[in-house]
This record gives structure tokens, sequence and C-alpha cells, in this order.
């Protein structure tokens, strides 16, 4: 196992990171400020698809900054609350591939 392979195993199994599925319009500075209200998180891994419908699909993983649960719940109402669509995958197998 290489080191990159192991830093991954490593922070899927700590329990700290977060992966969230977020439905952004493919329009100039959508990603950027979805990252700003991740921000100062520090972002593991992003997968970022856009669709003939003129949306984007952001798989994104972070590691909350304070408490777990608390920051975790607040980020994902701050995503919605400027109009994104979000959803948790952080125990969904799929992500974890």
């Amino acid at each position: 196992m290489d080191f990159d392979r192991l830093r991954f195993v490593s922070e899927r199994a700590d329990g700290s990171e977060r992966t969230l599925v977020v439905d952004i319009p493919e329009t100039p500075g959508s990603f950027r400020l979805l990252y700003s209200l991740i921000w100062p998180r520090n972002v593991t891994e992003f997968s970022y698809r856009y669709d003939d419908q003129g949306d984007a699909h952001v798989l994104i993983s972070f590691q909350p900054v304070v408490n777990i649960d608390n920051d975790f719940e607040g980020i994902i109402s701050t995503i919605e609350d400027n109009g994104f669509t979000c959803a948790d995958v952080t125990d969904s197998e799929l992500t974890k591939i």
C-alpha cells in the first residue's frame, strides 16, 4: 500500500471525514461559492460532473473544524440556505470505493 492510499484509508477509518453530494448550477462562480461555504474546513476530495440540463453535481469530502456533529449540521444548513441541493453520503458504501 502506498502513502496516498494509506492516508485515504486512515481518513475513512477515523470517522471525522464527511462526504456530501451537492447540486449546483453550472454557472461561473457557483463552485467558488460552494467552496467558500465549506472553508476553512480541509477539503480532502472532490469530483465535479456537469449534465446537459445546466447543473453540476459535486461530490465533496472534508474534515470538520470543530465538534463533528454540530459543525456538519451547520454546513448542510448553510449550503441549503444558499440555494444548493445537498445530500449526506458519508455512510454510503459507494463513496468509499
